[in-house]
């Protein structure tokens, strides 16, 4: 059997996604997100990107929210 996917929240202030790959709770994950964006010595890619999202059903009782970012000029 497949896990599930890593739960994603998107965090408005900071214009960025975040994805749960260890915490033991949602405090401490976003806690932890803060001090990294914080910190300059993190190598986050600089980038221009199209961005493409939709919110649909898929199939008879599924429905998906998807935001896909897609580099521009690569």
């Amino acid at each position: 059997m497949s896990r599930p996917p890593p739960a994603t929240c998107y965090l408005p202030e900071h214009r960025a996604f975040l994805r749960w790959l260890a915490a033991d709770s949602d405090a401490e994950l976003k806690a932890a997100a803060e001090t990294v964006l914080r910190d300059p010595t993190v190598p986050l890619v600089a980038g221009s990107w199209r961005v493409r999202a939709v919110h649909t059903k898929a199939g008879e009782h599924n429905w998906v929210g998807l935001v896909q970012l897609l580099p521009i000029g690569v």
